[in-house]
């Protein structure tokens, strides 16, 4: 299993979640992502990141 394989479902959670910290502070209130997006981007982070911790866990999958 390629390197990159293996970290893509980190790289993403993680950019998810870095793209919603910097959105909540240095955008302005009025152009703040809503309840909506912001809760698609928690969800997202949090799902991509736990597919990670599973890979470990239950596969025991670590890159090559």
């Amino acid at each position: 299993m390629s390197c990159s394989r293996f970290l893509s479902a980190f790289v993403m959670g993680a950019s998810c979640l870095v793209l919603l910290v910097t959105n909540k502070k240095l955008l302005p209130r009025k152009l703040q992502p809503g309840l909506v997006s912001t809760g698609a981007l928690i969800l997202g982070g949090g799902d991509l990141s736990r597919r990670l911790f599973v890979r470990l866990a239950v596969f025991g999958a670590l890159p090559d």
